[in-house]
């Protein structure tokens, strides 16, 4: 079940570089996050590996861990280690841009301040920040494209938040169908609810995938995402609980041409035949021939006809005219097998 293509609906997004709309490639995200454990040189080298994979963007977590977590909390711990420096992050923001682009989810208001200071173009809410009103007001006023994710919300709460971004400024939206489990087994994916998502947030949709594999993905693609998010690392076998849902290199490279592949079958949605089919039909479908011999003055019918494929160069009536023969007086001799004219 595709998702539905209502004219009331806002079927575009504008982002630096890209335009997505319902026609429009899916906008592909390399999720690096803190996977590059606040080393620099390996930040940039994922973001090489992403865009080498076909990702359209790359998007980093920058994060205060006194302003976002409590010190009792585990998180506080994990994103103690993995901070990048402002200059770091413009850096990695701009020195990119000829690849794709490179943009962040702020994780509060003094890591959005940096990320307004490194010219980040775009901005990703986070499944956790939802419900963040003065974050989500700060980003929307800054007039930058915003990704929601809805992981753990209900319809209402990811309508308001959509709503109050618009309302604070911001006309670039689009909602991520997301389940917050680490890895999300596939049955709480719940894929179908991108097109309530779209019906009720009136923006374009696409899916954050946090299950093993990539079929997920490709599913949502299917079913019309357009912008799929994807964990990113250079090795799985690293220490780090992103690391092991994360799609490596090889892997992510499969991802994107499956993907690339589906949006080709997906088609126009017209129903007519593709015009190398148009060349093959004529020898594929099925002509009126003599199943015995008929002779002239018999009457033509299902008992004496067969309906058989032709060689190349054979004409006869087809199948689909048989009516126009049935019950009539055959005017020669038919021989078994001869194609009926």
């Amino acid at each position: 079940m595709a998702i539905s293509s209502q004219l009331n609906l806002k079927h575009s997004m504008q982002i630096p570089g890209f335009s997505i709309n319902k026609n429009s490639n899916c906008f592909i995200i390399a999720e690096i996050g803190i996977n590059h454990g606040g080393d620099y040189i390996v930040a940039q080298e994922m973001i090489d590996a992403a865009f080498n994979a076909g990702a359209d963007g790359v998007k980093l977590q920058i994060v205060d861990p006194d302003d976002s977590y409590s010190k009792n909390n585990e998180s506080h711990s994990i994103f103690s280690k993995s901070i990048l420096t402002e200059k770091q992050i413009y850096d990695l923001v701009n020195n990119n841009i000829n690849k794709g682009i490179v943009f962040a989810t702020a994780g509060d208001i003094s890591s959005f301040k940096k990320c307004v200071n490194a010219k980040v173009q775009l901005y990703k809410i986070s499944s956790g920040l939802l419900t963040n009103r003065p974050l989500i007001n700060l980003v929307a006023k800054s007039k930058k494209p915003m990704i929601f994710s809805s992981g753990m919300a209900t319809l209402k709460e990811i309508k308001s938040a959509v709503e109050y971004a618009r309302l604070s400024g911001c006309e670039e939206i689009s909602v991520l169908q997301c389940t917050s489990i680490y890895p999300a087994p596939e049955e709480t994916l719940n894929l179908s609810a991108m097109n309530i998502l779209e019906q009720n947030c009136n923006c374009i949709i696409g899916y954050s995938d946090h299950c093993l594999g990539w079929l997920a993905c490709n599913t949502a693609v299917a079913l019309g995402a357009k912008i799929i998010e994807k964990h990113f690392t250079l090795n799985n076998k690293l220490n780090g609980a992103d690391h092991k849902i994360s799609l490596n290199y090889k892997d992510f490279s499969l991802m994107v041409k499956d993907i690339r592949n589906i949006e080709k079958m997906y088609g126009n949605g017209i129903k007519e035949p593709h015009k190398d089919e148009i060349k093959k039909r004529n020898s594929l479908r099925r002509y009126c021939v003599a199943k015995n011999n008929i002779y002239p003055g018999e009457l033509f019918n299902i008992n004496n006809v067969v309906f058989r494929r032709l060689g190349e160069e054979e004409k006869g009536i087809e199948a689909l005219n048989f009516d126009k023969i049935e019950n009539k007086k055959a005017k020669k001799l038919y021989k078994s097998g001869s194609i009926i004219i």
